[in-house]
């Protein structure tokens, strides 16, 4: 016998590992090299232990012809580690069966392909000992696109298991009930649209027959809303609507909307003469018993009441410091249902905590700076209720957006199209937008159903008359110089530049010296720069050193300190950026003084806020410093508070308040002498005194009509 034929007839073990089982048989150099060959398509060689790894993906992707393989090759032994492999990928698959199907695709179908990019995301399942990538396929989702691609209702649920059939042979018939099941929500009525959950994706709306094309065309028109994004451009910054459709006609017969709006899609469909069910699970979680230890005025009740006339939905427009809080609290006491609570900052959120615990007598939740606790009554900063929104966005009945003019915000939106909340109340001193985008807060949280004027919240002493002075101060030599080069650069940045320039003129310092020395009551100053602010402080320090300086960067413990100093008088003076301007919660002054800020008008509304709150005697004072003859004046125009409340309605408030404290001296005398305890008990006592005789004033002037505020620039 040749060598050449002695190595052919040879026996050498050939081995293949599938699943952690290791299958052997003693082959012939020939057979090695034919198997070698066959095995390539769905396993590799590992060079360690000398043997072929069978790659589970593969083989589970290409089961009928690894199950030929190893079966010729190993025969039953084979055929067995196989099943056993099949096994443990259906108790996987059978594992995650409901809302979710883990699917590995083998066919080739381009319909398919497109249902898994649109409705699925890949994620590793351990699987006889090796990660596998599953496509993770959302039926909702799925359910969804098919409905779009002319399934009906009642067939989606075939259609989308042949298109299954086609993606994944190893689908499960515990897969295939789970899907039939969740496809039970596209079930039709014969007489009726019902409208159902369909998990975190929203809800769904199922008619029985095609619905008319007058009603869609009202669903397109109320439930549409131009969305504006700012995109930089040639020209600069530019507004670019885009179509924002909140409920989607997925077909003729199928409609997809936000909780949030199933009561208003509800109105619509029966005022178009269809008969409606609603078959939404709402969030009941019990709440604990609610005590109610607080009171509102008349007008907060009036905003209650017409919120609930509403329909439990809608925005409460009032001025900062007229207790849009108490209204919420009193919407939660009434409803007693899940309460998700939604925040500016963490301040404001632990806030809003204590604020529940003092009035209502529970413990919130908080979800907001690395703390997350879930309770009926929550509160959630916006970016933390966003990153929080999978795990709760099916456990509160009623959303508060408080500040709700942030809530349009690129992903701020997201909870109000996705919470599976029936009533929502939004809160806020400016509802309007610079960027045009206070239709989409109408539209998921409910128009303006309550709105309450400065000058009606000064007769009734809860906000204090307001003084305005706007104080121009010039350029310095050098300064001037650097505003006419910068006046003359080609630099895109150019206005960034003549902004920072006049707002950080040098004089104010001067004025702002002025102020503090004559003024008598806590002083607020607002610079829109970090350099200004520590400059201003400096300056104030040189006529009171009872001063602080509040930035970004201020450690929360140390801030608090300053506040409560500012709050008892052992600090009259707070210097601060912008970091006061919302979202905390900061100690009344008398007077602020604007040395720097935006052409915002929300801004210049927050700022005004801060002095606003009423004592007897008070005449809040606002100094705003600008830089004469420069961009200041354009911004001073633009942000001027006199376009959120009319002049005259300040002037007349003004005039009122002074008429009513020539009164009362007296009492205002004795509330100023009086300590911290005693002035509680007179400040209700000079408060009752003070709106008879501010209504007196008012009814026996000849007061000028109260006209509407200055238009805002665009």
């Amino acid at each position: 016998m040749t060598p050449s034929a002695d190595a052919a007839l040879r026996r050498v073990m050939f081995r293949v590992k599938v699943g952690g089982r290791v299958l052997s048989r003693a082959c012939t150099w020939d057979e090695v090299r034919s198997f070698k060959e066959e095995v390539k398509a769905f396993c590799a060689w590992d060079a360690n232990e000398k043997l072929w790894v069978a790659r589970v993906g593969y083989v589970l992707k290409s089961a009928e012809r690894a199950s030929e393989v190893l079966r010729r090759i190993f025969g039953s032994e084979g055929e067995a580690a196989l099943r056993d492999l099949i096994a443990r990928d259906r108790e996987a698959r059978d594992e995650f069966s409901g809302e979710y199907l883990l699917l590995l695709p083998s066919g080739d179908c381009p319909l398919c392909h497109r249902l898994l990019k649109r409705c699925s995301e890949k994620v590793a399942i351990k699987v006889g000992g090796e990660e596998v990538t599953y496509y993770r396929l959302d039926v909702n989702a799925a359910l969804e696109t098919v409905l779009e691609w002319g399934a009906e209702p009642e067939f989606a649920a075939e259609a989308l298991l042949e298109l299954l059939a086609q993606l994944d042979p190893l689908l499960t018939q515990r897969q295939a009930e789970a899907l039939r099941e969740r496809a039970e929500l596209l079930r039709p009525e014969p007489d009726r649209v019902v409208i159902r959950g369909l998990g975190a994706r929203g809800s769904l709306a199922v008619a029985p027959k095609p619905i008319d094309e007058g009603t869609l065309a009202a669903l397109e028109s109320r439930f549409s809303v131009d969305y504006y994004r700012q995109v930089r451009g040639a020209e600069g910054v530019e507004l670019v609507p885009t179509r924002l459709r909140l409920v989607r006609v997925l077909s003729r017969r199928a409609l997809k909307a936000p909780y949030l709006l199933v009561p208003a899609l509800e109105e619509l469909l029966r005022a178009s003469g269809l008969e409606v069910s609603v078959a939404v699970d709402w969030p009941r979680a019990p709440l604990p018993p609610l005590e109610s230890r607080f009171s509102l005025y008349s007008f907060q009740e009036e905003a209650l009441e017409a919120w609930v006339r509403a329909g439990f939905r809608g925005t409460v427009v009032m001025p900062t410091g007229a207790g849009k809080t108490f209204v919420a609290l009193a919407a939660i006491s009434r409803l007693r249902v899940p309460t998700l609570i939604c925040v500016t900052t963490v301040e404001l959120a632990r806030q809003w905590a204590r604020r529940v615990q003092e009035c209502l007598g529970v413990r919130a939740g908080v979800i907001a700076g690395g703390e997350r606790r879930v309770e009926p009554i929550t509160v959630a900063t916006y970016a933390s209720a966003v990153r929080a929104l999978p795990s709760i966005y099916d456990k509160f009945a009623f959303v508060v957006f408080d500040e709700g003019h942030h809530l349009p915000a690129e992903t701020f939106k997201e909870i109000a199209l996705h919470v599976k909340a029936r009533y929502a109340m939004v809160l806020s001193a400016t509802p309007e937008r610079a960027d045009r985008n206070e239709a989409l807060i109408y539209a998921v949280g409910g128009p303006p159903v309550y709105r309450t004027s400065y000058y009606e919240l000064v007769l009734r002493g809860l906000l204090a008359p307001l003084q305005v002075e706007v104080v121009p101060v010039p350029l310095g030599d050098e300064e001037a110089a650097e505003y006419e080069r910068a006046s003359e650069s080609p630099d895109p940045n150019r206005t960034a530049q003549l902004i920072k320039i006049a707002s950080c003129a040098k004089s104010k310092l001067e004025a702002l010296r002025r102020i503090v020395a004559e003024e008598r009551g806590r002083v607020m100053v607002f610079c829109q720069f970090v350099e200004q602010a520590l400059e201003a402080y400096e300056a104030v320090r040189e006529v009171e050193p009872r001063a602080v300086l509040i930035t970004g960067e201020t450690a929360k413990g140390e801030r608090a300190r300053a506040f409560e100093a500012f709050r008892r008088g052992a600090v009259r003076v707070l210097v601060a950026t912008t970091v006061l301007d919302e979202g905390v919660d900061v100690p009344d002054a008398d007077v602020a003084v604007i040395l720097s800020g935006t052409g915002q008008v929300r801004q210049m509304i927050q700022r005004v806020g801060r002095v606003l709150r009423w004592t007897p005697g008070k005449v809040a004072k606002v100094y705003e410093v600008i830089a004469a003859g420069t961009i200041e004046e354009a911004l001073s125009r633009s942000r001027s508070i006199f376009r959120a409340i009319s002049r005259g309605e300040v002037e007349s408030a003004l005039e009122v308040a002074l008429a009513a404290y020539g009164r009362m001296a007296e009492v205002i005398e004795r509330y100023r002498a009086a300590g911290p305890a005693e002035r509680e008990r007179l400040l209700e006592e000079a408060r009752a005194l003070y709106v008879r005789l501010a209504r007196e004033a008012a009814s026996s002037r000849a007061l000028p009509g109260l006209s509407k505020p200055e238009p805002r620039t665009p």
